[in-house]
């Protein structure tokens, strides 16, 4: 063998036998990534802003860049949605404000992003937002707004403008009709939450006896329901669930009830805006849904399929 090619097969082995070194290849940073970091962060001009619900704490703590193209991250699922529903029902519970049915109430006010923010200052007639995409914060008092009529005018504009300029809140709003009010679209839902309350009283045992009616025994077959759990079927189709065996709580306003009011006839303790509001709405579109269309043909039947999937 030649002694050239010897000498390169043995300083190969010496290379290939000697220990690995770790090493990280360094990437020049091009300009197209800059201008991207250019345009994506910004400097966040409010942040040094005072503002009185806010500790100094927390004021020094907020990040000096911004996203641009920040997208709702204060609501990214129904979860959290209905998280903030509850939270704004808390802390206005005790507000003097009668709330609108449709217009100005606690659900409008989380669809456009806002959240409660853990003040100390405040009293018991008003509640302190938060916005978690722009880091937006205000305080609405409600008691300046005793006339419905003129919080009804001011409400939306409200909501909107106290965001920060660029934020995605100040044009966007949750989708309600697919996610909180009883539509053909969100009525999967529903299924889905009474499938769990059931699951939830066999696991415990516990069977609330809440009075049921025709309705809810030509529904107790879609639901697997029969006997004991008729009870706990009626009590999910009103829209509560059982926090104990004497207590039920509804899952579209949060107001709490004795399971043995409900019991009395006409019972019906939901907030006005709540999406139970008429207990009997829920019930009235799963029998429509689950009842067979005898006459419709096929091209009937392909044509509401259509609408259907148009709607999701």
């Amino acid at each position: 063998m030649d002694d050239a090619l010897l000498a390169r097969f043995e300083a190969a082995k010496r290379k290939i036998d000697a220990p690995a070194v770790p090493w990280q290849a360094l990437r020049p940073r091009n300009r197209a990534s800059h201008i991207v970091n250019k345009y994506k962060y910004a400097s966040r001009a409010h942040g040094v802003e005072r503002n009185a619900y806010l500790t100094e704490n927390e004021l020094q703590g907020r990040r000096l860049y911004e996203k641009r193209s920040a997208g709702a991250s204060g609501l990214s699922s129904r979860q959290e949605f209905m998280q903030a529903v509850r939270e704004l029902v808390q802390v206005t519970r005790h507000s003097t404000v009668l709330w609108n049915s449709q217009r100005v109430n606690v659900v409008q006010m989380a669809s456009k992003g806002w959240h409660v923010h853990k003040v100390q200052k405040g009293g018991s007639h008003g509640a302190a937002l938060h916005c978690k995409n722009c880091r937006g914060s205000f305080y609405l008092e409600l008691d300046d707004y005793l006339e419905s009529e003129q919080l009804e005018a001011r409400f939306n504009a409200l909501l909107t403008e106290r965001h920060v300029p660029g934020c995605y809140w100040r044009s966007k709003t949750y989708n309600l009709a697919h996610n909180y009010y009883l539509t053909d679209v969100s009525l999967y839902l529903e299924f889905e939450r009474i499938n769990k309350e059931l699951g939830k009283y066999k696991d415990s045992g516990v069977m609330p006896d809440v009075p049921h009616n025709d309705d809810t025994i030509a529904l107790a077959r879609t639901f697997g329901a029969s006997g004991v759990s008729l009870g706990p079927l009626a009590l999910a189709l009103r829209g509560y669930t059982s926090i104990d065996s004497e207590i039920a709580e509804c899952t579209g306003c949060f107001r709490r009830t004795f399971v043995a009011t409900l019991r009395e006839p006409n019972a019906n303790n939901h907030a006005s805006w709540c999406k139970f509001a008429d207990e009997q709405l829920l019930i009235k579109m799963l029998l429509k849904h689950l009842k067979p269309q005898k006459n419709s043909s096929i091209g009937d039947r392909l044509q509401d399929l259509e609408s259907r999937l148009h709607g999701l």
